[in-house]
């Protein structure tokens, strides 16, 4: 098989983000927000032991691409969550037989909420593991 391929995805996340502004210490607010998302990597990837066809029993990869998010849902009544968010993400992996075994890192490109003066960026790290189908 070839070293290089093209590897996009399509995720559908739904999370939780809880929130605390400490006003007082003994009374704290808490704001819970229930988002769902759709995130659609398109990453580039490179085997690190590419041996021809099967490659072997045993094999590790690295990717590198962009991590577009775009906002379903949000339960904030305000919604100040950023329709889109674009990351960078970095990862890699081991292969053994037909399982996968991956870790990767979305570092946030745009932010995270709409207003202004907040300037957070998301950032995920993500462990996966999967089949590989051969077609």
């Amino acid at each position: 098989g070839s070293r290089f391929y093209f590897a996009p995805g399509l995720h559908y996340l739904h999370q939780t983000t809880e929130i605390t502004f400490d006003t007082t210490i003994s009374n704290p607010t808490i704001t819970k927000t229930n988002l769902s998302t759709i995130r659609i990597p398109v990453l580039l990837g490179a085997k690190l032991f590419a041996h021809g066809e099967g490659d072997g029993i045993l094999n590790a990869h690295i990717n590198a691409g962009i991590t577009p998010t775009i906002l379903l849902s949000s339960s904030d009544a305000i919604n100040n969550y950023s329709t889109l968010n674009v990351a960078a993400t970095i990862g890699g992996g081991i292969e053994a037989l037909f399982l996968t075994f991956d870790i990767f890192l979305d570092y946030g490109l745009t932010k995270a909420y709409t207003i202004p003066t907040y300037s957070a960026k998301p950032y995920t790290l993500e462990f996966n593991i999967g089949v590989k189908i051969p077609i």
